[in-house]
């Protein structure tokens, strides 16, 4: 199970050049299950809870070939992510 539910994506902005697409967008999701935070060392930092909902800014170039993504670069603002400091990382799986 995901900790993250309602993922819905709202298009501000698509724009494109020949082969090139851009798109800023605000992807917003909701808390399911408990998210948690890491420290650099690896230790559990912060636990969010449950039902919170966030959004967070985004822009994705798309590199298009015979219609067809061939490349894609993504970058979004982290203000809107649960535990946005530079300590935050996804867990590990072994």
């Amino acid at each position: 199970m995901s900790a993250l539910a309602d993922m819905r994506y709202d298009i501000c902005h698509a724009v494109a050049d020949r082969d090139l697409v851009a798109v800023n967008a605000t992807m917003n999701r909701r808390h399911v299950a408990p998210w948690l935070v890491y420290t650099h060392g690896g230790a559990v930092n912060t636990v969010f809870p449950t039902n919170k909902t966030f959004a967070t800014t985004q822009s994705h170039w798309f590199l298009l070939e015979d219609c067809k993504i061939v490349e894609h670069w993504a970058s979004a603002t982290t203000s809107g992510w649960p535990g946005n400091s530079a300590g935050f990382r996804r867990p590990r799986h072994s």
